[in-house]
Order: C-alpha cells, then structure tokens, then sequence
C-alpha cells in the first residue's frame, strides 16, 4: 500500500476540480483528482488518502452512494461532501452518512482551506 496522499478529489466539473487542485497544490498538498465516484473507490484499493473531497451530485454513482459503498467496504477515510444543490437536507444526509464536513458550491480558497484543514485536524483526534 502506498503512503498517504493528502487529498482525494472526486468532481465531475473541470472547472472546480481544477480550481480545488491548484488551492490544494498550492499549500504544498498532494492531490489526485478523478471525475467519478466508482474511479475513487478503484483508487481506494490500493491508496490511502488523508482526505476526500467529494461531489454529491455527478453522473452515475453519486456522493450518498459514494458514502453507501465506503462504509460497506469498511473503508474509513474522511470525507467532505461538496455540492452547488446546497440545503439543510443535503447538509444534514451528508453528517448523518459519515462525512465530516460539508461545504457548499461556490466557495472560496479560504473557505475551502478553512474546511481541509479543519477535517484534517478532526481526523487525527
């Protein structure tokens, strides 16, 4: 198994894909990037990641589903969920579902580093 990447990015927009891997980068992070739920978890076969950054709407499996298969594989890393669908709804499925964070579309750098390294520091408790 190889060492642990920082940061896993699952988002189908290039755009904010790019936007979260230049911010990441940026703070010296490293980062993989994959534009679909289902290539995450192949990743997660042999990867470890620090954190996950995570779309809740995409194509094919979505962020829920994403969650669904995590906990059935037993894999715990944390998880972020993103999304520009933001409701109290979407916000209290995604806790109640095991991610630790929430974060709604658009969102600045800072925000967005605010909420990593917030989930980063919980992690590690």
């Amino acid at each position: 198994m190889n060492d642990a990447v920082d940061i896993l990015v699952i988002e189908d927009e290039p755009s904010v894909a790019r936007a979260v891997v230049m911010v990441c980068d940026e703070e010296g992070m490293s980062v993989t990037s994959v534009d679909s739920a289902g290539w995450a978890l192949d990743l997660l076969e042999g990867n470890r990641f620090r954190l996950i950054l995570c779309d809740i709407m995409m194509q094919g499996m979505d962020g829920f589903r994403f969650l669904e298969e995590m906990t059935q594989r037993g894999l715990n890393e944390p998880v972020v969920m993103m999304t520009g669908y933001s409701t109290m709804e979407n916000a209290v499925r995604s806790l109640s579902m095991g991610a630790v964070d929430y974060i709604p579309k658009p969102f600045t750098a800072d925000e967005l580093l605010t909420v990593i390294r917030r989930s980063l520091r919980s992690s590690m408790l």
